[in-house]
């Protein structure tokens, strides 16, 4: 028989026109898109995976990636330097 088909990767809504950090727990091995919506222009950053992605016209940026690596990462806006969500990979 075939094998299962994958699952659709998991989105991660990350809005940045609020001061919450978002805080996921994602399962190693997923395929992931961080959705984030705030300033053209603005870069963001996923730590450890070095995926940097810079937001574009519409005001919204994917960051897609597998979540192969397990531990605690942080998603930054690099202009500001500010922390804008946590993820965990288990």
């Amino acid at each position: 028989p075939p094998p299962p088909p994958q699952p659709a990767p998991l989105e991660i809504l990350i809005p940045i026109n609020t001061d919450a950090v978002v805080r996921r727990t994602i399962p190693r091995g997923r395929q992931v898109v961080l959705v984030v919506s705030g300033r053209a222009g603005e870069e963001v950053h996923l730590h450890g995976y070095d995926v940097l992605r810079t937001i574009g016209p519409s005001g919204v940026v994917r960051l897609p990636f597998r979540a192969t690596i397990p531990g605690r990462f942080e998603v930054e806006l690099e202009a500001s330097h500010r922390q804008i969500a946590d993820l965990t990979v288990k």
